[in-house]
């Protein structure tokens, strides 16, 4: 019983926690990973032409961007984008908000 409840509390840490595990580090113009939703995106030939700036890029790149990215009030057209530069979908997490 002790070891289905260490079982149990490692797969709600590691959900919890893979997504910045998994893409830290990767917040440079020539691999540039951010985490929107659960899921993992490869903005990497995208960063030198966001309408904003690439130092906002860089800077939210390597984790988990969601509340960033949400509090910024990206267009439908933002989004579409981005939905074409999704490299890791996260099965957990299947829902998108248009």
């Amino acid at each position: 019983d002790n070891m289905k409840s260490s079982m149990k509390e490692f797969y709600f840490t590691f959900t919890e926690t893979w997504l910045n595990y998994t893409i830290a580090g990767c917040n440079s113009t020539e691999k540039c990973l951010i985490g929107l939703h659960g899921h993992v995106f490869d903005i990497s030939n995208f960063v030198e032409h966001h309408p904003g700036s690439t130092e906002t890029l860089l800077l939210q790149a390597g984790r988990d961007a969601t509340v960033f990215f949400e509090s910024i009030g990206h267009s439908l057209a933002a989004r579409r984008l981005a939905l074409g530069m999704c490299a890791v979908v996260n099965g957990q997490c299947c829902w998108w908000q248009f």
